[in-house]
């Protein structure tokens, strides 16, 4: 069974995103991270194949929880949904080896949906589909 790990401080947002996710995907598991340490224990526990993560949280950032997480397992996509859409972002994003760098005011819960869906189902034609969100 795969798994996504969804960690956003946001609790609104993350909630959202979590029912949408789970209305569609019956048969995936979705876990909820609220904070960077929560994240990282979650991600040892569970194992995800995707990861969800967004930059700003306490305990540890989105980019140090990606850099834990890598080293606890190897995730098969991590991708960043974050509110803070600047470059200095985007570059570190790069060489924490992210996936996809999602900013979370130009894209919309079904594009995330989307990205997911195509990212479970090993769409081949995942990384043309999302290449504008590739940061690597």
């Amino acid at each position: 069974m795969q798994s996504v790990l969804i960690v956003d401080s946001n609790n609104d947002f993350r909630k959202s995103l979590s029912t949408a996710l789970t209305r569609n995907f019956p048969d995936t598991t979705f876990i909820e991270a609220a904070n960077g340490l929560d994240a990282v224990q979650k991600a040892g526990k569970f194992k995800p194949n995707i990861v969800l993560v967004d930059v700003s949280l306490t305990f540890l950032n989105g980019l140090e929880v990606i850099d834990k997480v890598k080293k606890i397992i190897n995730p098969a996509c991590v991708t960043i949904v974050t509110g803070i859409n600047l470059p200095e972002y985007l570059e570190a994003a790069k060489e924490s080896g992210v996936d996809y760098f999602l900013p979370k005011n130009s894209i919309s819960l079904a594009d995330i949906m989307g990205l997911v869906k195509d990212l479970l189902c090993c769409n081949q034609d995942t990384a043309q589909k999302w290449r504008q969100y590739r940061a690597l």
